[in-house]
């Protein structure tokens, strides 16, 4: 163990530190001591307080008031706000101990906890809510432990009411309303005027130290060779790292979706503001927070669907359930099975952190967790990266794929088309008034060069130059505009592409989907309405250009970056390497085994930017370039042809699931000839 102990002087000096190291092979683990060679006084030794039984409320209420206090005074446009805007929310009364419906304005606590296996504690339903409803209905007796001190501590700090999950939302209520709550999670823990986490413990019996009967345990003290010592409690880090609370899937999104935090541990009591860099510390003060688990932004959707998939879930099959305040609030409400649709072709290319296996999560019945979306398997996810969610980049992702989602509207299946446009803000462009590209004729274009091209910072630029090539060779389905079939150089060509406000725009205008729709017409000849039928749940419709893999060839190529052996697809001449983690091994080799009648097929899903593999067989040739009308090859540097991003299905009467994900170079897949065709996967 260490020592760590501190001298003090008559006349101030910068304090010495002694290190002092026991170690016993048989214990794993160590202990800190703090130290001072003078005797402890009270609660205090020397300059370092010993953790008090009770929570210091005054010093709880300064850190909640300065908090409001900052937010105000600075004018933060992000700030959100402190009191319930949220029309029927229930909460819980804590002066009279009951349920009722949270006055216009009110100011609220929220609680996060872990449930833990106690499915015996009180719960409002639709049966009992009333009951609930009366005053003095909540009180000690009849409530988790955790709860009731949540109570005490809004009590402890003036607030007249607390919003609990499970005491708040009808447990048994009608799928459609309690969805409604689940959704606006986001917006009751922003509102809320501090979120109560209960740091310590398995379960809601567990209390809330400090508040009411839990009394924090006392630290150790004693003394050797003249020297008094009192252990050293936890950091905050640490209180994160080893509470139960940081690992569980409903408290992700509670504590990211917080803008003010009041987490109790068993030995103090410590406060995030969202305004605030530093983390408040009962004991020790202020310090910078560094820890990534309690109140992390929402940041990117890869990076949330990484954090929360390595947490864990009692029911595996509330998983998506778990996620749905941080989707609703950070990409809105239009979503399926997980995918935002406004980052569809992004988020669609998942992987597995772990190569395999795959664990496949089981729904209840009446739902489903689609092979196609992460929600399927057990486990850390990870989705490949996009410069679209940046912010400050533009994207570098063009979908080749359309996607078709079957809903039930006015007893009649309706498929929602999935426009590449959906979410995307209607920006003025400099070009807005430059002739339609569909329209222009070559000395139209060659004069807009001249007069409107400057050197394109634009990053999507590479991207929408390999969509208009990818259009002139038959990937998208739209009409080609008479224009692309004229010799252009690279300069013309990229008025061309610079035309559309987004590459969205552009990408729904080769897919014949100008302004994001679809005729009935269009929709009947790629989607025809006798696929249509008796859709299972999770069902969604991709039309694309796909290459019938009959057999499925794999096999192992060398990459020469990382050393490695990689798994590849091959098909002709054609190459396709396997994505790290994508790809499910034993459902192919099931399939394999005991499915001989279902087939493999390749399917085009994106175009990304430029690509340089180091993978032996695949390296680039002078044929995977676009050359124009002068010559000049299509790249930032000769080395990097533009790639496509596959996924690799297994279909078996008529209904397909995801096997893995692949990456190859896009003129070699153009040169395969692949065709066109409608895929219903699940």
């Amino acid at each position: 163990m260490w020592l760590h102990v501190h001298v003090p002087q008559e006349k101030w000096i910068p304090p010495r530190w002694y290190f002092w190291t026991e170690r016993n092979w048989w214990i794993k683990g160590s202990k800190i001591f703090l130290g001072t060679i003078e005797p402890t006084h009270g609660h205090h030794l020397v300059s370092t307080p010993i953790p008090q039984q009770t929570v210091n409320w005054q010093k709880v209420n300064m850190w909640v008031s300065d908090c409001h206090n900052s937010v105000k005074r600075e004018g933060s446009l992000q700030a959100k706000p402190d009191t319930s805007q949220i029309t029927g929310l229930r909460v819980i009364d804590t002066r009279q101990r009951c349920i009722t419906i949270a006055p216009a304005a009110c100011r609220y606590a929220a609680l996060s906890y872990v449930w833990g296996a106690t499915s015996s504690d009180l719960q409002a339903t639709t049966m009992n809510i009333k009951d609930l409803m009366r005053k003095g209905s909540l009180d000690s007796r009849s409530l988790p432990q955790t709860i009731d001190d949540a109570i005490v501590a809004c009590m402890k700090m003036g607030i007249g009411y607390l919003w609990v999950d499970r005491l708040c939302i009808l447990q048994d209520d009608d799928p459609s309303r309690k969805a409604h709550w689940l959704n606006s999670m986001g917006d009751i823990y922003a509102q809320a005027y501090v979120t109560i986490i209960a740091l310590a413990g398995k379960n809601a019996q567990h209390g809330l130290p400090g508040v009411n009967l839990v009394k924090r345990p006392a630290s150790w003290t004693g003394t050797t060779q003249g020297i008094y010592l009192i252990e050293k409690t936890p950091a905050y880090t640490e209180c994160l790292r080893k509470s139960r609370w940081s690992t569980r899937g409903w408290t992700f999104q509670e504590a990211t979706l917080s803008s003010r935090r009041l987490l109790f541990s068993d030995t103090r009591v410590f406060y995030e503001c969202s305004n605030h860099k530093n983390i408040k510390d009962e004991l020790t003060g202020d310090y910078p927070n560094t820890a990534e688990t309690a109140g992390a932004a929402l940041l990117s959707y890869a990076k949330v669907v990484s954090r929360f998939t390595k947490r864990k879930l009692t029911w595996e099959c509330d998983v998506l359930r778990a996620f749905a305040g941080v989707l609703h609030t950070g990409w809105g409400p239009e979503n399926y099975y997980g995918i935002p649709l406004n980052i569809f072709s992004d988020a669609i290319l998942w992987r597995t952190v772990k190569k395999n296996p795959y664990s496949t999560r089981h729904a209840a019945p009446g739902d489903a967790f689609p092979s196609w979306s992460w929600s399927s398997i057990k486990g850390r996810i990870t989705v490949e990266p996009s410069a679209r969610e940046g912010g400050i980049f533009a994207e570098m992702r063009a979908s080749l794929a359309i996607w078709a989602i079957p809903r039930r509207a006015r007893q009649r299946l309706e498929l929602q088309i999935i426009a590449n446009t959906l979410g995307k803000p209607e920006k003025p462009n400099k070009l807005d008034d430059v002739k339609s590209p569909n329209n222009m004729n070559e000395k139209e274009v060659t004069h807009t060069a001249h007069e409107l091209y400057a050197p394109c910072n634009f990053r999507d630029l590479p991207t929408r130059l390999g969509v208009v090539m990818a259009w002139r060779c038959g990937c998208f389905s739209g009409s080609l505009p008479g224009i692309l079939n004229t010799p252009f150089t690279w300069g013309e060509y990229k008025v061309f592409a610079r035309k559309w406000r987004t590459l969205g725009h552009l990408c729904d205008e080769a897919h014949g989907m100008s302004q994001g729709s679809m005729s009935e017409q269009d929709i009947e000849a790629r989607f025809p309405s006798n696929m249509r039928q008796g859709c299972p749940p999770g069902s969604i419709f991709v039309y694309t250009q796909s290459l019938n893999l009959n057999p499925l060839q794999l096999s192992l190529k060398k990459d020469m970056s990382l050393q490695k052996d990689i798994l590849a697809i091959e098909v002709g001449d054609f190459l396709a390497l396997v994505i790290d983690g994508s790809i499910n091994i034993e459902r192919i080799n099931h399939v394999r085994q005991h499915n001989p009648e279902s087939c493999f097929s390749l399917l085009a899903i994106s175009l990304s930017e430029p690509w340089d593999s180091e993978t032996e067989h695949l390296k680039p040739r002078t044929e995977d370039f676009w050359y124009d009308f002068a010559g000049v090859p299509l790249g930032q540097n000769p080395h990097d042809p533009h790639a496509i991003e596959l996924m690799l299905v297994e279909t078996e009467n008529g209904i397909s699931r995801r096997a893995g994900l692949a990456r190859g170079y896009l003129k070699r897949w153009i040169d395969q000839n692949p065709q066109f065709q409608t895929f219903h996967l699940v």
